[in-house]
């Protein structure tokens, strides 16, 4: 048997250190980040020979012990070590566990994106799929918060885990005993179109070690340094100004934010920038970007820039000279994920089907709609249209037109109960009176049209049926 598991990294747009301790416990903190299609992988095989062996692809790093109830915390593989600890501590009744467990992440860790966390929350999805554990997004975030801030003791804050157990754009709010509410935002894909087009992420060509400078900022709030907390409440407020702003659709308000907020954050603590960043930051702007700020806590890693209308490639050509690592930006709403390879084989033979013509179109309509249900109505819906449609897509309330009955499982009927027109496509006076008018949201009618006599007039009467800004696929 074999589980995958994989969870996105995040670019934090907004509010950046305000989810750390003690400022979120003190004034509540409030961040936006959004996950890319970079991401942390996680593979576990059971093993029956009493071992446990783990292998860090990308940190060129392994270790094979015999299975035992605690790994010790050395220094080296901690972060799996970690996770394996609290799974047998609190899910395995401290009995060992024997396995081979191989991980990656598309980014370093230190580059700003989360990859630590990212981690974490991959291996732990792994173990919840492999032992069945009933942990949703919440619980895997905070398990995963309390292995690295409490159990390894390793400096941060919050974001990071949620992040890539929620993946998508989402507005946080941190506040004490640890509470955290992710509230998931809906945006307009255009608009994550625009985003993505003019965001561009550059590398610095280091990494850092952000608990330096997180600890930093946490002996400033602690000891009330007034500088660093009135930062801190301008990167809360940076975050409320991104949300609204992406919610609108004022993109090019975007890079404006971003630039206010870096002029806060490098007040928040030492090592934030340094001569090299603030050179690549100048040039930059001087090219055409409206701003930027380091992901992350700050010192290395990946830098985001803002680049309205079409000045990214001015902005790239420039940043080329300094260094060459840039990499313009997919988001994506991917979650954390885990399941067993079977599972994943059926979800292969699902993405075969909606990569059809019709699910693909129907699939970008859906994407793009707001409402909670969708009513569509399928003509010719023989042939288990209905129940492969509905299993695709739950959000759709279907409805099914064909002039006779053909091939329909019972699961099909039972989804076309009171919602089946039995009608002749070329018996127009019929069709009219059977359907309501203004009253879908999208029609398919795959194969059918050519094989009617009256094909004018028959999408004549089903275009009175959709709703205003309906759609219909032929």
């Amino acid at each position: 048997m074999l589980i995958r598991s994989i969870a996105p990294l995040r670019l934090g747009l907004a509010g950046g250190g305000t989810d750390v301790s003690p400022y979120s416990d003190l004034y509540g903190g409030a961040v936006l980040n959004a996950t890319i299609s970079m991401y942390a992988y996680a593979t576990i095989e059971p093993r029956n020979d009493g071992k446990i062996e783990i292998v860090s692809i990308d940190r060129k790093e392994s270790l094979l012990t015999d299975a035992k109830p605690y790994l010790e915390i050395d220094g080296k593989l901690d972060l799996i070590k970690g996770v394996y600890n609290r799974i047998v501590k609190d899910f395995n009744k401290g009995k060992p566990l024997a396995f081979t467990i191989y991980t990656y992440a598309d980014a370093p860790a230190g580059s700003g994106l989360g990859t630590s966390s990212t981690v974490v929350v991959t291996v732990i999805g792994a173990f919840t799929e492999l032992l069945g554990l009933p942990l949703g997004e919440y619980d895997i975030a905070h398990l995963a918060f309390e292995i690295e801030r409490l159990d390894l003791n390793q400096a941060g804050g919050k974001q990071d885990q949620y992040a890539a157990a929620f993946g998508g754009f989402n507005f946080m709010e941190f506040y004490d005993n640890h509470k955290v509410i992710v509230n998931p935002l809906r945006i307009k894909q255009e608009i994550i179109y625009e985003l993505q087009h003019n965001l561009i992420l550059y590398y610095t060509g280091t990494s850092r070690l952000s608990s330096k400078i997180i600890e930093a900022q946490v002996r400033s709030v602690k000891s009330g340094k007034k500088e660093s907390v009135e930062a801190m409440h301008k990167l809360k407020e940076q975050a409320i100004l991104m949300k609204e702003a992406i919610l609108k659709g004022k993109v090019d308000e975007v890079g404006e934010i971003l630039h206010f907020g870096w002029q806060h954050k490098k007040e928040m603590a030492e090592g934030i920038t340094n001569p090299v960043i603030d050179d690549i930051y100048e040039t930059a702007l001087k090219s055409g970007a409206t701003g930027g700020k380091i992901s992350g806590a700050g010192g290395g890693g990946f830098i985001i820039f803002y680049c309205p209308n079409n000045t990214k490639y001015k902005v790239i050509e420039e940043l080329k000279k300094i260094w060459w690592r840039i990499q313009t930006l997919s988001i994506y709403k991917v979650r954390i994920k885990h399941m067993e390879v079977v599972k994943i084989m059926n979800m292969v033979k699902r993405m075969r089907i909606l990569a059809t013509p019709k699910f693909l179109f129907l699939n970008k309509f859906i994407n793009s709609y707001s409402e909670d249900k969708i009513k569509l109505l399928d003509v010719g819906c023989g042939n288990k249209s209905p129940s492969i449609t509905v299993s695709l897509f739950p959000k759709i309330e279907y409805f099914g037109l064909d002039k006779q009955e053909y091939n329909l499982t019972n699961e099909d009927k039972k989804i076309l109960e009171n919602k089946y027109f039995l009608v002749d496509l070329d018996n127009l006076s019929e069709l009219d009176n059977a359907l309501p008018n203004n009253y879908f949201d999208f029609i398919i009618m795959s194969h059918v049209i050519e094989h009617t006599r009256k094909g004018t007039e028959i999408l004549e009467i089903l275009s009175k049926k959709l709703k205003v800004g309906g759609g219909i696929y032929i």
